[in-house]
């Protein structure tokens, strides 16, 4: 399934739902173990974070391992043109809504 499922910039945590959430609800974390980094400067705990996921799979018993990237990402940024949406007959609240839907998968 993690083969399957497989998104750019997302990690699978399999787990039981009701044990994952009440664990994620206690620690604040998505799986059983996790290192949490804290600090000020979000590139140098990014950095930290790398530089320990690529040590922690050489740890004996570690089956998967995921820094969360909080400084990056996929970002679209959207330029309306005000003038196009109204020769249509919208609005940009409007055109937001729909690429809510498509990309968002809001209902």
């Amino acid at each position: 399934m993690n083969e399957a499922l497989k998104i750019p910039g997302v990690a699978n945590s399999w787990t039981m739902p009701i044990k994952g959430r009440i664990e994620m609800l206690s620690t604040g974390l998505r799986t059983p173990v996790g290192l949490k980094i804290s600090g000020v400067d979000l590139d140098a705990i990014e950095e930290i974070g790398a530089r320990i996921e690529s040590f922690l799979p050489s740890v004996r018993g570690t089956r998967s391992v995921f820094a969360e990237r909080t400084g990056s990402g996929y970002f679209l940024d959207f330029e309306w043109n005000r003038e196009a949406l109204a020769r249509y007959g919208l609005s940009i609240e409007e055109a937001q809504e729909v690429v809510s839907k498509a990309i968002g998968g809001r209902m």
